[in-house]
């Protein structure tokens, strides 16, 4: 990139998103202060500080907002998580980025338990929003993933996916009624009905940048309008789900995973060696399938190919079946999982007792 293609953010932008924000000339003066500062601008690609800004900001996207309060119309970040260890190390990079977050604070609404962070600066405000973040409820709001984004490192990108999806994409969890698969990943963002298109178009973006790193996804709209109880709004729900096929789900847990959300991550990496499991497992039946076929062309019985191979009880129905394939010339089927093998519950349990021991 030149210098210029490789400025994001500087003071000019800041000034430009001051003059919309309404703010006074005095207090454009101390938040530019503030942000040379605290080198925060220019911004470019290749700038320190740069991957905490695009974590802090795709959390933002998520269980984040920015809003102005009081009757001096302070700026302020609000982050909130339920694991308070999540947050820790988002003040961790709030810091890094120049400024002094709150402490953890704890936050009740009968059985819901929550934790919750602030960060009191305009100025964090003002730079965050310049860089596409919304202010104030983002329901009520359209926006896109901001284009400066798109034209990021693959590496860059990774860290804006993995916080949005550790504040808003489901855990990876087996399927009911399929305990060894898994149910596909999702996501949902809902809009005032409106402005329902910038649902669709913010899910777009995701998508688009999935696709870079391989992972497939469509976007589909929940068929019903919701009511919010506080104010009677009308509401829409677009859900992005990811297909949940063994290769889209390595490259999504393995190359994106889960940012600021230690429990989903650490499902994210024990699911990811589940289905390494499984694939092992279906290339040795393969392997297995193309020495049964050998034996069976070259004139053994199915009592000898048994006591050749040594096969055990689990895989003696799956034998037999090649055998008979072979044997009448009917192509083999496609390989498939043993019955017996175990679902991914159990798979985990395995792994804490290897882990305890």
């Amino acid at each position: 990139m030149s210098k210029k293609q490789d400025l994001i953010l500087d003071e000019g932008n800041i000034e430009q998103c001051m003059d919309n924000l309404g703010l006074s000339r005095y207090r454009k003066r101390i938040i530019l202060r503030k942000l040379k500062q605290r080198d925060l601008i220019p911004l470019h690609y290749k700038h320190e500080k740069l991957p905490y800004i695009l974590k802090i900001l795709g959390f933002l996207f998520g269980d984040a907002c920015l809003n102005f309060i009081g009757k001096r119309h302070e700026g302020i970040l609000e982050l909130s998580s339920k694991n308070p260890k999540d947050l820790e190390k988002i003040r961790e990079d709030i810091i890094k980025m120049g400024y002094i977050p709150s402490r953890v604070y704890v936050r009740r609404k009968g059985k819901y338990v929550a934790y919750v962070v602030f960060v009191n600066a305009t100025s964090l405000l003002v730079f965050l929003h310049a860089l596409g973040a919304p202010i104030g409820e983002k329901t009520l709001q359209r926006y896109r993933v901001p284009k400066w984004i798109l034209k990021c490192t693959l590496e860059q990108k990774k860290l804006f996916l993995a916080t949005f999806f550790g504040a808003e994409l489901s855990k990876p969890e087996p399927r009911k009624e399929k305990p060894t698969l898994f149910a596909n990943p999702q996501l949902e963002m809902s809009k005032e009905i409106s402005i329902e298109d910038s649902a669709k178009e913010f899910l777009e973006d995701i998508t688009f940048l999935l696709k870079e790193f391989s992972v497939e996804s469509t976007i589909y709209k929940r068929n019903k309008i919701y009511t919010r109880k506080k104010d009677g709004l009308k509401t829409v729900k677009y859900i992005l789900s990811i297909k949940s096929s063994p290769e889209n789900l390595i490259n999504l847990w393995e190359k994106i995973g889960y940012e600021y959300n230690e429990e989903r991550q650490k499902l994210a990496e024990c699911a990811v060696k589940y289905i390494r499991y499984k694939l092992s497992l279906i290339e040795k039946r393969k392997e297995l399938a193309e020495r049964v076929k050998k034996l069976v062309l070259s004139g053994f019985k199915l009592a000898q190919i048994k006591k050749i191979l040594k096969i055990t009880k689990e895989d003696e129905r799956f034998v037999e079946e090649i055998y008979r394939k072979t044997k009448h010339g009917k192509p083999i089927p496609e390989i498939r999982l043993p019955r017996h093998v175990m679902n991914f519950t159990d798979f985990m349990k395995q792994r804490d007792k290897k882990i305890m021991t």
